[in-house]
């Protein structure tokens, strides 16, 4: 949460949203739902790691399972992390073409 406060704020936050025509929203709108069309299975992905980590840790050599773990939390949180800033990148453009 900290890192999405720290790019919410240099971004400079709500007061950077362009309010834009029907062109500009309504390729957000496309942009937006394709962004969140790729980004969602590698979500699942890394959920089902961690589920599957939880829940075998007999099946990895090590006495613990937080190394296995930590790595598939890492692929969850860039995947948030990915999806948040890209949405805050779109919301802050003022054209169509930079925001496809």
């Amino acid at each position: 949460m900290l890192l999405i406060y720290f790019i919410f704020a240099e971004s400079g936050g709500i007061s950077s949203v362009v309010t834009g025509t029907y062109e500009l929203n309504f390729s957000r709108v496309i942009c937006g739902y394709l962004l969140h069309y790729n980004i969602i299975p590698e979500v699942r992905c890394a959920l089902g790691l961690m589920v599957y980590v939880k829940n075998n840790r007999r099946n990895f050599n090590q006495s613990s399972n937080s190394t296995p773990f930590l790595i598939a939390l890492m692929k969850f949180v860039a995947g948030v992390a990915t999806e948040v800033v890209n949405i805050l990148m779109i919301v802050q453009s003022s054209d169509v073409s930079s925001v496809v």
